[in-house]
């Protein structure tokens, strides 16, 4: 087996694994199971390759969203950060200015909003990648459907203007552009 194979199946288990922890997470949140997240986890759980997890990125996004829906039920009030889902909810605006990238203002977390406003980078989720843990606005497809997912009920377009001029904004645009 080539090093390339070996590191990306190790990749989609490492991703398998955080998943799981997240939805032991989000369980706890709410305070009950989510069966349907349940049910997609163990789809890819099932996949013979590890690393077939990227060809089925839909079921991640179906995942997240199931989990979302329950945060929605247990908090209605509860809108995603969109530097990470699982910060406290979007209630402030700031201005962010990604590498390479105009300013633009996002609506994030009061935590994420006092780091930019103090001129500091978010406190972004951080994804696997073959190169290392990477913020989410350089983060893969599979990152980019886990995101849709998360953002799905309370609608994307907070996060397609946040992370646009950024890798993860052209290929969330690419995936919104073929639905």
């Amino acid at each position: 087996m080539s090093k390339g194979i070996a590191r990306g199946r190790a990749l989609a288990k490492y991703m398998m694994d955080t998943y799981d922890r997240e939805l032991e997470e989000a369980e706890g949140a709410v305070g009950a199971e989510i069966p349907a997240a349940r049910l997609h986890r163990d789809q890819w759980r099932a996949l013979e390759e590890p690393a077939d997890l990227h060809l089925k990125s839909g079921l991640v996004e179906l995942f997240a969203a199931e989990i979302a829906v329950a945060r929605l039920r247990h908090d209605p009030d509860h809108r995603p950060c969109v530097f990470d889902p699982y910060h406290p909810p979007a209630s402030r605006q700031a201005v962010w200015r990604p590498a390479d990238a105009a300013p633009r203002p996002v609506a994030c977390c009061p935590a994420d909003a006092a780091l930019l406003n103090a001129g500091k980078p978010p406190a972004a989720r951080k994804t696997p990648s073959l190169d290392g843990m990477t913020p989410l606005w350089d983060g893969t497809e599979t990152d980019a459907y886990w995101l849709l997912g998360h953002h799905a009920m309370t609608g994307t377009a907070p996060l397609t203007s946040a992370y646009q001029q950024t890798p993860m904004g052209r290929t969330l645009a690419r995936l919104l552009h073929h639905r």
